[in-house]
C-alpha cells in the first residue's frame, strides 16, 4: 500500500506544471495562486538544497547509530546479521513514521532512512549467508544484492521513490555476476532480468503517458533499457 494517496501525487505534479506556466509567463501570479490553492495536498515539502542536506544528515544518523550499536554490543561473525536486521527494521520504520506522522514528501530525511534500510537489508542477508559452509563469499554477496533489489522495490511501491526502483534494477542486474562464473551467461541473465522489468514497466504505464504513475514507469523503462545497453 502506498504511503501517499494518488490524488496527492497528481496534485504535486500539477503544482510543478503551474509553477512552470507562471515562470513562462503563461499565467499571472494571481492565477497561479488561485490554482495552487485548489491543489492543497497537506504534505510538507522543501527545496532541493535542504532536501539533499537532510538526506545526507539522515543517512549519517542511520549509519552512525548502527555503528555505535555494533561498537557497544560487539557481535560475532555469526550474529552480526542480527544487528543489521534490527538496523534495517528500525530505519524502514523510522521512514514510515516520519511520513505517516509528519506527512513529509521528498523531504530528504525520510528518504535517507529508507535508503539506509535497503543497505541494511543487503547487509543482513550477506552476513547471514556468509558463515554457511556451502555458501561462498561471492554467492553471499549475490544473495545480498538480490535482497537489496526486493527491499528497494518495496520502498518504491510504498513511498514512490523512483530512484529506489532504479537501485532495485541495478542490484537485480548485478546479482547474476556473483552467482554465475561464465561471463556470457551472467550477462544474458542480467539482460533478461532488465528486459522483463522493462516490459513490466511498459505494461504498467499503458496509455498514461506523463500522467501519474506513468511518469514513474517511464523513468523505470528508460533505466532498464539503458542497463540492457550497458550490459
Amino acid at each position: 500500500m502506498s504511503a501517499y494517496h494518488p490524488d496527492q501525487e497528481r496534485a504535486v505534479r500539477l503544482l510543478h506544471r503551474i509553477r512552470d506556466w507562471h515562470k513562462s509567463a503563461l499565467i499571472s501570479e494571481a492565477q497561479r495562486d488561485r490554482m495552487a490553492a485548489d491543489l492543497e495536498t497537506g504534505l510538507r515539502r522543501t527545496n532541493m538544497f535542504l532536501r539533499a542536506t537532510m538526506f545526507v544528515f539522515g543517512l549519517m544518523i542511520a549509519l552512525a547509530a548502527a555503528g555505535l550499536m555494533g561498537a557497544l554490543l560487539e557481535p560475532g561473525n555469526s550474529t552480526v546479521w542480527m544487528l543489521a536486521a534490527v538496523a534495517a527494521a528500525a530505519s524502514l520504520a523510522a521512514s514510515a513514521f516520519l511520513v505517516n506522522t509528519y506527512h513529509l514528501y521528498r523531504f530528504g530525511i525520510e528518504e535517507a532512512f529508507a535508503v539506509a534500510g535497503i543497505f541494511f537489508v543487503a547487509a543482513t542477508i550477506g552476513f547471514a549467508f556468509e558463515p554457511l559452509r556451502d555458501v561462498s563469499g561471492d554467492t553471499a554477496i549475490g544473495f545480498a544484492f538480490a535482497g537489496a533489489a526486493v527491499a528497494a522495490f518495496i520502498v518504491f511501491f510504498h513511498f514512490g521513490f523512483v530512484y529506489a526502483a532504479v537501485i532495485a534494477m541495478a542490484c537485480a542486474a548485478v546479482a547474476p555476476f556473483e552467482f554465475v562464473d561464465d561471463d556470457v551467461p551472467r550477462r544474458l541473465i542480467a539482460a533478461a532480468i532488465l528486459a522483463a522489468l522493462f516490459f513490466a514497466a511498459r505494461l504498467q504505464r499503458g496509455d498514461l503517458g506523463d500522467e501519474f504513475p506513468g511518469d514513474n514507469y517511464a523513468v523505470i523503462e528508460t533505466a532498464a533499457w539503458g542497463g540492457i545497453y550497458f550490459i
